[in-house]
């Protein structure tokens, strides 16, 4: 799962619908801050973001996240010699995954994100792709996240309701029917 920050608290999604905001930091449709690491694994999980510097003078025609869940500035240069264009891909950070030993105990929280518990045990922070991990695929549904059993209760409802529905249409063209008959 992917860490959040949201002001004061962690937050886990396996939703990656991420942006950069304004100053270039990387976060979530909800604004909250996507963790990860400078380096490889360095201290410690922290806010991802692009520079500042090279932000703002937009050093990077686009940015990418790879299957291993680095970010990276692609950089459009052309050679000095011949008008040749070729792209460099410049590392920024690595985005952080938490790996739960019991995820089924997460508490949740909104649409696609949970909240850490006891039940749930301590999250060990990692990287993609790496120890078994598995990789970050782009335009996968996060089936994890869904609420079957809601969806079934709304579907079962839905249902309901147009039984009911059906039953007084069916009703009223009734009264329809007898009321005419007693007009002839």
């Amino acid at each position: 799962m992917f860490v959040l920050r949201d002001h004061d608290r962690t937050v886990y999604s396996r939703l990656g619908d991420f942006k950069l905001d304004e100053t270039g930091r990387l976060v979530d449709e909800l604004g909250r801050a996507v963790m990860g690491f400078e380096s490889r694994l360095g201290a410690g999980a922290a806010p991802v973001g692009v520079n500042p510097r090279d932000f703002s003078a937009q050093r990077f025609a686009t940015y990418r996240i790879d299957e291993r869940g680095l970010l990276v500035g692609v950089e459009h240069r052309t050679e000095h010699r011949s008008p040749k264009k070729h792209e460099v891909l410049v590392p920024i950070a690595q985005l952080a995954i938490a790996i739960f030993p019991a995820p089924e105990r997460l508490e949740r929280e909104g649409d696609s994100s949970f909240l850490a518990t006891r039940a749930a045990g301590t999250p060990a922070l990692d990287v993609a792709g790496v120890g078994g991990r598995g990789s970050i695929r782009q335009h996968v549904l996060a089936s994890g996240s869904i609420d079957i059993e809601g969806d079934l209760r709304r579907l079962w409802m839905l249902r309901r309701k147009e039984e009911i529905d059906t039953a007084l249409a069916s009703a009223s063209d009734a009264c329809v029917r007898t009321a005419l008959g007693l007009v002839r």
